[in-house]
């Protein structure tokens, strides 16, 4: 009888142990800090714009632009070989990269001083002459002999709200791209380095329109 007592008791004694040993080791598990994500940014200042050119008469609108289906994700994308697309867990952006685009493109439009009124796709306000609209191609890192290089591709269509007869509304359409090597070999390098690719897109579509434009004035 004394036997059973004590070989049940030692059973419920190891299971006890080995019950402790899991929920200890579980707890140090919840315990351990969460793995931080960082947020980056696009950071540049507004494209230096010859002041010589006199302001177009013109009211632009700029649309929300659209994006390329594995851009609509705020996680930064890498891509190191064709048709394999990747993405960094604890590195993101802090907005959807086709919002920063048409963010800066409008920032970067209305600081040119070039055209009497730039807005944005909420303003219900001001009838624009007007609109442009595009769509964010490509928006990633890649590797070149070792070095991280940002690449930026955007498709631009500007069209005259003005203009009833729907075969002449396109006014221009084009397609713009950059690649910027990394000069510091981190996410932060890259982060810079995008941001140069974006300003150097903005800076080619705001001479292309106003050269365009300028034609009838």
């Amino acid at each position: 009888m004394h036997k059973k007592v004590f070989t049940c008791n030692t059973i419920n004694m190891a299971i006890f142990i080995v019950f402790s040993i899991c929920f200890g080791g579980c707890g140090l598990v919840l315990d351990k800090p969460a793995l931080k994500i960082t947020n980056y940014v696009l950071e540049y200042d507004p494209p230096i714009i010859n002041s010589v050119k006199p302001a177009l008469p013109v009211h632009l609108k700029m649309g929300r632009f659209a994006s390329a289906p594995e851009y609509r994700t705020k996680k930064i994308m890498h891509k190191d070989k064709a048709n394999v697309m990747n993405n960094y867990n604890y590195h993101n952006w802090v907005a959807y990269p086709s919002d920063m685009v048409s963010y800066f493109l409008l920032r970067d439009f209305s600081r040119s001083g070039l055209f009497k009124a730039v807005i944005d796709f909420t303003n219900i306000n001001i009838s624009p002459t007007y609109f442009i609209d595009g769509i964010l191609e490509e928006f990633y890192e890649k590797y070149e002999s070792g070095i991280r290089v940002a690449v930026v591709s955007v498709g631009v269509i500007m069209v005259n709200d003005k203009e009833t007869d729907v075969t002449k509304k396109v006014v221009f359409q084009q397609n713009y791209k950059a690649e910027t090597p990394c000069i510091e070999n981190t996410f932060k390098g890259f982060a810079a380095a995008m941001s140069e690719s974006i300003e150097n897109i903005s800076k080619r579509i705001i001479d292309d329109i106003y050269t365009i434009l300028s034609a009838d004035f």
